[in-house]
């Protein structure tokens, strides 16, 4: 049983933002915490991430930097690089878990240890067939169930964790609206900024600018408006503050069914969070217990004049039950198991028929 083994586990994570990410980044963020909570339960693991990156694992860095914080590195050579480096040291480890992309399946043939990707955003149908060839040596998991793509085998689903003791729990019933996501015009950010408006409440953005044209034109102008705060992106060290002074956390935005780990860390905090009726969203808010989901403009004015009658020790109780990092561990340790177990199969199937091979002359 896992419980009584010590796994060598390889953790591979992006190479976009260091890991955990100093303010964004999803993979980051969810790697930083397996390999962490992998750790605590005694299990032997090396973190693949930038050289900048910290973790209670052993880390094992190509990259020096983050991609997206130094432009003079080429994605395509040091992602290479990092997924060759990867899979060169496959004998070292008993499970190689991905949080890459699929890339790292055309090693599945080469390497007797298994493979568990994350499927942290939907992959397109024109991506099935690299999932279709190798879905019988790697093992995918999803991060909600808004997420899937039909006709795609997954394993199971394992919703992302984090370390709730890093996040505080506030009394204050908070005074701003939240905003927190990348800058950019299919974020609903126009109408949340009208509805902050239209309800006298001050609005608070943090995240990084993805459009800056749409920033420069659209959001800017308006920040000098007392009401209307952007603090950038948000770090580690500003997020309990940030979050947890919050009246609610709003997301409108489009790709609705990617997991988005603000609205949990939100939670986390107390924060009751609005959002669509749509996609991962339903995963995540219990409505009118942890916050509201919304359709339309006046379902949002409604669900934020009564944010106020929701028990924020209830919205956090909902973050710690569903969205911990021990969870994600325990349910992981299965799925490391299982792969295992299917790849000794895979190897027992392949020796039984090359024995039963005719040699012909």
């Amino acid at each position: 049983m896992i419980s009584n083994s010590r796994l060598r586990i390889a953790v591979v994570s992006s190479l976009d933002w260091r890991t955990p990410p100093r303010h964004t980044g999803i993979r980051e963020l969810i790697a930083a915490s397996l390999a962490d909570g992998l750790v605590a339960k005694g299990m032997d693991v090396t973190l693949f991430a930038t050289a900048d990156s910290v973790s209670n694992a052993k880390l094992r860095a190509i990259c020096p930097r983050p991609l997206r914080e130094d432009s003079a590195l080429d994605p395509s050579v040091w992602n290479l690089l990092h997924t060759a480096e990867v899979f060169a040291r496959a004998h070292e480890f008993d499970v190689i878990h991905c949080h890459t992309d699929a890339s790292c399946l055309a090693y599945a043939e080469m390497v007797d240890t298994p493979i568990v990707l994350t499927l942290h955003e939907t992959p397109t149908a024109r991506q099935l067939p690299i999932f279709h060839k190798y879905a019988r040596l790697a093992t995918y998991v999803a991060v909600s169930e808004a997420s899937k793509l039909p006709g795609l085998s997954y394993t199971s689903t394992i919703l992302p964790g984090i370390p709730m003791e890093d996040y505080r729990l506030s009394n204050s019933l908070g005074d701003y609206l939240l905003f927190v996501g990348s800058i950019a015009a299919e974020r609903g950010l126009e109408k949340i900024i009208e509805v902050a408006e239209k309800m006298n409440l001050p609005l608070v953005i943090g995240g990084p600018v993805e459009d800056r044209d749409y920033f420069e034109k659209v959001i800017h102008p308006l920040v000098s408006d007392h009401k209307l705060v952007y603090l950038g992106p948000i770090s580690s060290e500003r997020r309990n503050e940030v979050y947890s002074r919050a009246l609610a956390l709003i997301h409108l935005g489009d790709k609705l069914q990617h997991f988005r780990l603000s609205m949990v860390e939100a939670m986390a905090c107390g924060t009751p969070v609005i959002a669509v009726r749509s996609g991962s969203n339903v995963e995540i808010v219990e409505h009118r217990k942890t916050g509201f989901l919304v359709s339309g403009f006046e379902d949002l004015i409604e669900a934020i004049s009564q944010i106020r009658l929701l028990d924020r020790r209830k919205v956090r109780q909902r973050a710690i039950d569903h969205f911990s990092q021990t969870g994600m561990v325990v349910q992981y340790l299965r799925i490391y198991e299982a792969a295992i177990e299917r790849a000794k199969d895979n190897i027992r199937r392949e020796e039984a028929a090359l024995r039963g091979q005719q040699i012909i002359y």
